[in-house]
């Protein structure tokens, strides 16, 4: 556990003399041992031997090797080898280096790795308690450049992305957009809705791909992109990055996402914190061309794919998800993993209040499941109460449907049962209101 260690600090890190006569015959029988000096002073062992060592004393003393860090750190800090006393208080409190990373942004999973069975050894000493910031704030001399590319800007267009959401900040970006006068989009493939879609300003969802995405940026000078990757592409479609004539700047708190943008200049900080602090730089604009008209699928990538009624006497997509905003409540929280007929359901069910959408930023499977269980379960634990809606197709369904036993363990509100009670309470709610009497059409997504 030690990278190097001498007679002083392994009498310390044991708690018992005579370490410097052991280092010697332990030299002298050639037991993998390499010295550092000439005076002999500093040692290392083999890296091979050294882990050994170490999974030895793991299964031997179970916990004690976080002990024996802290024992190494304090013997650092008292003979000025501060980095050294670093890196073993670091070994020592894991858990809390492990919470740490994971609240700093891009706040995260972390992995923490420990040996062997110390989950079950009990603690030693104290457990170590530190606080971390969880937001950054934006460089002033690089948001002031920012400012100025603004105020010089004559067709500036806003992307917002899941970040915004996540900061809570919708206020705080529709007060940009006003203050810019500037169409809003959703960035591609956002997984929380950034901004809310029954603004004057708002204009939908961009596309995924190089080239149709350029072409909805076409006839802007500027285009900012704040809480969002530059951009998230799927699938392939050739193209120009920006249409000729665009500038592109971005705001995230993930420097990964900085490095990853193909065009365009970054500031790293908050999104929400660089917005509050962006608002009195830019001045009140003033549009130079007038809006195009929202798309009516609003954030989904792809347009609807089911008339408003049909010739068969089946229910359409539209038919059932129109039906299903009715009777949901307004404050309902929706969940989507619907791909096949996700423009029908974006355009029944407009995202009109904060954090109330969810869904999958990966565009992988099986996700939303669990998902509106932990949001069901977040819901009762923080005393909102509003019911979750999950809608999913039936294949993505059995990726993950013991999360339901899941949830039923935990006694999360089940928002399939509410759902099925108001239909029994209101019969007229699915077909006399209307007049659908027709039967679904098969192979459309189940909710």
């Amino acid at each position: 556990m030690l990278d190097r260690f001498c007679a002083s600090l392994c009498d310390a890190v044991i708690r018992s003399a005579g370490s410097r006569d052991v280092l010697e015959e332990i030299e002298r029988c050639q037991l993998f041992l390499v010295p550092l000096d000439n005076t002999r002073r500093w040692y290392r062992y083999h890296i091979l031997f050294a882990e050994a060592l170490l999974h030895e004393l793991d299964r031997a003393e179970p916990g004690l090797a976080q002990l024996l860090h802290r024992r190494a750190s304090a013997w650092h800090r008292q003979h000025g080898t501060i980095a050294e006393a670093i890196d073993h208080a670091i070994a020592a409190g894991a858990f809390m280096r492990a919470y740490a990373t994971a609240i700093q942004p891009p706040a995260g999973p972390v992995f923490l790795s420990l040996p062997l069975d110390d989950w079950a050894a009990p603690a030693l000493g104290p457990a170590v308690v530190r606080s971390a910031s969880a937001r950054t704030g934006p460089d002033p001399a690089r948001l002031r450049r920012l400012a100025d590319t603004i105020a010089a800007a004559k067709r500036p267009v806003l992307i917002f992305g899941a970040a915004v959401a996540r900061g809570s900040g919708w206020d705080q970006a529709v007060a940009l957009a006003e203050k810019m006068d500037a169409p809003v989009w959703a960035a591609p493939a956002s997984e929380r809705a950034p901004s809310p879609e029954d603004h004057p300003l708002y204009q939908g969802g961009l596309p995924f791909a190089i080239g149709p995405l350029a072409r909805h940026l076409d006839g802007h000078d500027l285009a900012l992109v704040v809480g969002a990757p530059v951009f998230r592409y799927y699938p392939y479609i050739p193209g120009d990055y920006l249409p000729d004539g665009l500038r592109l700047w971005q705001v995230t708190d993930d420097p990964e996402e900085a490095g990853r943008a193909p065009v365009g200049d970054s500031i790293l900080g908050d999104p929400v914190l660089t917005i509050e602090q962006l608002l009195p730089l830019v001045p009140q604009g003033a549009r130079s061309q007038p809006l195009k008209p929202p798309l009516p699928h609003r954030m989904s990538s792809v347009p609807q794919t089911s008339a408003a009624d049909d010739a068969a006497g089946l229910l359409t997509a539209r038919e059932v998800f129109d039906e299903l905003r009715r009777i949901c409540p307004a404050n309902a929280v929706l969940v989507e993993e619907t791909h096949s007929n996700l423009g029908d359901l974006h355009a029944a069910w407009p995202v009109t209040q904060p954090d109330a959408f969810y869904t999958m930023a990966s565009g992988g499977l099986g996700w939303s499941t669990p998902a509106s269980v932990g949001i069901a379960l977040a819901e009762r634990d923080s005393g909102r109460n509003r019911p979750v809606v999950m809608v999913v197709g039936d294949g993505s369904f059995q990726y993950s449907v013991q999360s339901i036993w899941i949830g039923s363990a935990a006694r999360a509100p089940d928002p399939v049962r509410r759902a099925q009670e108001r239909r029994v309470r209101d019969p007229q709610g699915f077909r006399g209101n209307r007049g659908l009497t027709r039967r679904p059409r098969a192979g459309y997504s189940r909710h």
